[in-house]
């Protein structure tokens, strides 16, 4: 299992700096980047390191949420095109996925695609599909290089962050559309909200497979 917990680390620190790299490219000004989830351990300048290294997110200038001088209007997220903020949005999936490509070659698509059913199942059943799940990928960890089983692990954190739910890049591209095609800033804030809890309750229901199934091997 060490090597699992390993390569989400690994997953996760590409994941933010693609986010860092193609909003840079594209002169996105960046407010915070964040690895890991939780408490804070330390800072420095934009950057935080917080002590559950899974996950993590990028801060972007956004002239909705603080008041931007004229310059800084040309930075913020929201102002770009479209398809700039797509293609920000969704840099964390396609590096980790290309990164797993180049690993497993066309296995990864399969892994990525069959990563979605998996994830939904497992949160369905907690306590019994999500077991087997851990168990199996317990399994492959032991079983296989640490480089394989992180491409295993980056289709699933990336079929995870499709899911069409504000938390993960998938929602945020929905949530980007939804505003190109409305405009209304009421309903944007709804869509937002709605596509919230979802995404909260799947990671509530893994946490509490992986409690369930560490708890029995103590």
């Amino acid at each position: 299992m060490v090597e699992i917990v390993i390569a989400v680390f690994l997953v996760s620190t590409l994941h933010v700096l693609s986010f860092v790299v193609v909003a840079s490219l594209f002169g996105v000004g960046i407010k915070e980047i964040s690895f890991g989830t939780g408490m804070k351990l330390f800072s420095y300048k934009k950057i935080i390191v917080r002590l559950f290294q899974f996950g993590g997110y990028v801060s972007f200038m956004d002239t909705r949420a603080v008041n931007l001088s004229q310059i800084d209007v040309n930075k913020a997220l929201n102002m770009q095109p479209v398809l700039t903020q797509l293609a920000i949005v969704l840099s964390g999936v396609v590096a980790v996925l290309t990164f797993s490509v180049v690993a497993l070659g066309e296995n990864a698509l399969s892994s990525f695609i069959i990563g979605f059913d998996q994830i939904l199942s497992g949160a369905l059943s907690p306590f019994t599909e999500a077991q087997l799940l851990i168990s199996n990928a317990e399994d492959l960890a032991n079983e296989y290089s640490l480089i394989y089983v992180t491409a295993i692990v980056g289709t699933k954190l990336s079929a995870l962050n499709l899911f069409p739910f504000s938390i993960f890049n998938g929602g945020q591209a929905l949530i980007i559309l939804s505003k190109k095609a409305f405009n209304n800033s009421v309903l944007d804030e709804k869509l937002s909200q709605f596509f919230l809890w979802p995404g909260f309750l799947i990671g509530i229901l893994w946490c509490s497979a992986f409690g369930y199934y560490f708890y029995g091997f103590i």
